[in-house]
């Protein structure tokens, strides 16, 4: 048996009486307790597997670790292996349930945690990652580009973010989520437009339509984030053949034509060629 004290209690019978008499005989019996000091081995806390925590900068975090045990325990949290209540007294405390609380969180509270809970068996250790959501940023390379008809070229845009965003480019006015627009349109791939993994926007064989204002937007949880490039498409001047000897009588007024085309409208500027003999 086991008393209520944790010691062992163990009775035995064997050999206590003999009686000689001639042909008889009694069953012996023999009485000993023996007690054991031996307390028994309580076994560590357990702590259930812990939820990631995810917040937006200037929330409140609060991190859990659900432990059981079957006597009492302790429970304490550490991060870089030095306990929090130490780090920002102010802003990080442990709540009357032992979870960690965390006020107005920032950027860099972002990584993981390690709660800890321990008794007289032992402890045991887990681990909860917390996320501070980063406002999304983008940067374009080029706010402006020129390109000649024909020819390709790309558009850069960079993001930054926590989780990464994701790109998009627009052509337009930009409308909100990383996209690329083109008048109030999400730009589609083509055999002349690609969207790369990096966010840039790939021209081939720009073409006069492919002229106009693109927004390159960024967006994840936290919120959204957009610039534009202006592109130009210029097609370099043409002037077109026609009659190039003209004859006339003198104090008549003579027209030369000089047609010309091209993107944008060129300027003409006449020039008399002396003839060198």
């Amino acid at each position: 048996m086991i008393s209520s004290s944790g010691r062992h209690s163990i009775r035995i019978t064997g050999l206590s009486n003999i009686d000689f008499r001639a042909g008889f005989s009694r069953k012996p019996t023999l009485d000993f307790k023996m007690t054991s000091t031996r307390p028994i081995q309580e076994p560590p806390p357990v702590i259930q597997v812990p939820n990631n925590v995810i917040v937006p900068p200037g929330a409140r975090a609060i991190l859990t670790c659900l432990t059981m045990s079957t006597v009492r325990y302790n429970l304490t949290w550490h991060r870089d292996n030095r306990n929090v209540k130490f780090l920002e007294p102010l802003r990080m405390r442990i709540m009357s349930n032992l979870s960690l609380e965390l006020k107005t969180v920032k950027i860099s509270d972002a990584g993981e945690y390690n709660c800890m809970a321990s008794n007289e068996g032992g402890f045991t250790r887990a681990s909860v990652f917390l996320t501070v959501q980063e406002f999304p940023r983008v940067t374009v390379v080029q706010n402006e580009l020129l390109i000649a008809l024909g020819d390709t070229s790309i558009m850069e845009c960079k993001s930054t973010g926590v989780p990464p965003p994701l790109i998009k480019w627009f052509k337009g006015n930009p409308i909100p989520e990383r996209k690329w627009i083109k008048s109030s349109t999400v730009v589609v791939q083509t055999p002349y437009i690609s969207l790369w993994s990096d966010g840039s926007l790939h021209l081939e064989r720009v073409r006069l339509q492919d002229a106009g204002d693109y927004s390159c937007m960024a967006s994840n949880v936290a919120g959204t984030d957009n610039k534009t490039t202006t592109v130009n498409v210029f097609v370099p001047p043409i002037i077109q053949h026609g009659q190039q000897i003209f004859s006339t009588i003198e104090d008549v007024p003579l027209t030369l034509p000089c047609k010309a085309s091209g993107v944008p409208k060129p300027s003409i500027v006449w020039s008399k060629v002396i003839a060198m003999f």
